[in-house]
């Protein structure tokens, strides 16, 4: 599907960040060329409209360029989401 997902030029807007952390899921986006927006999982249908009203002429601009990338959805821009280092345990902020 993912790839079916990047030959059509399609963007995602999801709110299941634990798909990225898991490696190989995360890199089949990214092979693929989908453009990725995340909504926090938490979040209200009332607050996820927000942020996509805010964030909607940002998510075209990306998603228009047609490349791969993972962005977070906030009140103030699009965040670049960066996938946890493999083997990093969930939650474990450090850098290595």
């Amino acid at each position: 599907m993912v790839p079916l997902v990047g030959r059509r030029g399609w963007a995602v807007i999801a709110c299941d960040i634990r798909i990225f952390e898991r490696p190989n899921e995360y890199q089949a986006y990214l092979r693929a060329n989908v453009a990725v927006f995340l909504l926090p999982g938490e979040s209200k249908i009332a607050e996820r409209l927000e942020l996509i009203q805010i964030n909607l002429a940002a998510m075209c601009g990306e998603a228009g360029q047609l490349r791969a990338g993972v962005w977070q959805l906030t009140a103030r821009a699009l965040i670049p989401y960066r996938a946890p280092a493999a083997g990093r345990k969930r939650g474990d902020r450090s850098r290595t």
